[in-house]
């Protein structure tokens, strides 16, 4: 089963970046910044698993799958992501694919 993390902003992801491969895991994928250059296009395997990291869930992404349940939240209250919370996602409603082409063309990489 792929496995397939997004962060919606760059400080979510950043660090992670060069961590998640270390331990075993899936680069994060962000609409921020720079980052947003590294979006794949396309998956595959398809993603089977995503872990979505916000502040909030967007009804997207809950559209999407049948099972969303938080896993975990940032609670260092000297951290700037405090109350960011991780969301795992799985059992989609429809490919994931096509609910990931439809985010590219919404927020296309402006480079």
């Amino acid at each position: 089963m792929a496995l397939a993390t997004i962060a919606r902003e760059l400080r979510k992801g950043g660090g992670d970046s060069v961590a998640n491969p270390l331990r075993g895991l899936p680069k994060p994928i962000s609409f921020s910044d720079a980052f947003n250059a590294w979006v794949p296009r396309r998956f595959d395997p398809p993603a089977g698993v995503f872990y979505y990291v916000n502040d909030e869930l967007g009804a997207d992404v809950e559209a999407l799958f049948r099972e969303v349940r938080p896993v975990d939240r940032i609670d260092d209250p000297y951290a700037r992501e405090f109350g960011t919370t991780i969301y795992r996602c799985s059992r989609h409603r429809r490919p994931f694919q096509s609910f990931w082409d439809e985010v590219l063309a919404r927020d296309p990489s402006p480079y």
